[in-house]
């Protein structure tokens, strides 16, 4: 599956482990940057705190506990925090019978696709498969976040290693070396001088560089927020090579999950696309769904209205197109979903494999130049001495 373009309508479609205790300084940053950590929602509940919420409820729930003291358990066994916070509003509207649905919609953590989701399945007698299925949701949601982020976390360490490194020798080892060349008033090789060269532009614009650095950031976070961002940075990030793929699977078995647990409940899809649209994100899923549910109202079937935007790989449409033609959508979304989230385990797992030796290399080869760079006009006084 090759990398998309932002959807544009077709005119012409129709167990926790166990820490080692030698781990390194790499393996340690990892499970750094696993953990479900949040800078700037000044410790908002999230994933984790959802998919534990569902899961324990709804097993609370399996085992004939009533809600309201199923409620009180998980209320016991929470640790204080806005996660007990969010509980303990939820528990005073049951105590004053209120549903589950309506109490999680008073709560701004909870997404509409949530509350409405929980909706449908009290009134359908299927919360407790709902419960199992959210929490499924947002398993499966961590799992990727922790891959992608463990994928990313190796050539981002390597990385930033190679550059400090570079930087140490182009800005210290290098102009050493090219005062030791100035007293020879020789010619230099190609590649030395280049690099001395190099040097010398970094020595004196790295200031320019740094400051370019933080204004780039500071624009990012000023309009991280805006539609032109969310559009334009969906677009780079599908472009780039093997991360782009990766991103795109994860959000298309996202989107199939939604839709299989909506779909399973008996709602309609269009009422299934405009919960799906409050609870994916991404930019070119979310905008394209507002002309799909237009297009099945107006009659045209799902498969017909996926057709138009590339986001949507044709496997995936001629799937649905044939799910749709024995009524059996919402088990094609499920086995769509299972399908996606197994594909990018499977690629992740390669990423890791692949990139460590090719990094290696990389960042050896870059050292490498930079140091036969320096010796060449050294060996070529050494041979004519002699």
């Amino acid at each position: 599956m090759n990398p998309v373009k932002l959807p544009q309508p077709n005119k012409s479609a129709t167990k926790p482990a166990t820490a080692k205790p030698t781990a390194n300084a790499a393996d340690r940053l990892t499970d750094l940057l696993n953990k479900d950590i949040s800078i700037f929602s000044k410790g908002k509940p999230g994933d984790k705190f959802k998919e534990a919420l569902y899961s324990e409820l709804g097993m609370l729930l399996k085992e004939g506990i009533d809600i309201k003291t199923s409620i009180e358990i998980l209320l016991d066994d929470h640790e204080p925090g806005e996660g007990k916070q969010a509980i303990q509003a939820i528990h005073q509207k049951i105590i004053k019978g209120t549903k589950l649905a309506e109490a999680l919609k008073e709560n701004e953590i909870f997404t509409p696709y949530e509350f409405q989701t929980i909706r449908i399945g009290e009134e359908s007698g299927r919360l407790i498969q709902v419960l199992a299925e959210l929490a499924i949701f947002y398993q499966r949601k961590i799992k990727q976040q922790k891959q992608l982020m463990g994928a990313l976390t190796y050539p981002l360490l390597v990385t930033g290693v190679a550059a400090g490194a570079v930087f140490f020798m182009m800005n210290f080892i290098v102009p050493m070396f090219a005062e030791i060349f100035k007293r020879f008033n020789g010619e230099l090789p190609f590649l030395t001088q280049l690099i001395i060269n190099v040097s010398q532009f970094l020595s004196s614009y790295a200031w320019i560089m740094g400051l370019f650095i933080a204004v780039v950031v500071g624009l990012i976070y000023s309009q991280r927020k805006t539609a032109d961002f969310e559009k334009y940075s969906a677009l780079m990030l599908l472009k780039i090579p093997v991360v782009g793929v990766l991103i795109h699977k994860i959000y298309l078995a996202r989107f199939c999950q939604s839709m299989a647990l909506l779909l399973e409940s008996k709602i309609t899809i269009v009422e299934a696309l405009n919960l799906v649209e409050n609870m994916i994100s991404f930019y070119p899923i979310q905008q394209s769904i507002s002309t799909i549910t237009k297009k099945i109202i107006l009659g045209e079937s799902l498969h017909q209205s996926l057709a138009m935007y590339p986001i949507y790989p044709a496997r995936m449409i001629k799937m649905i197109k044939i799910a749709e033609e024995v009524n059996k959508t919402d088990v094609m979304f499920h086995k769509l979903s299972t399908q996606l989230s197994n594909e990018v385990e499977h690629q992740l797992e390669l990423v890791n494999k692949l990139l460590e030796p090719i990094l290696i290399v990389v960042l050896g080869a870059v050292i490498g130049v930079i140091l036969i760079a320096m010796y060449m006009p050294l060996f070529q006084l050494g041979s004519q001495i002699q």
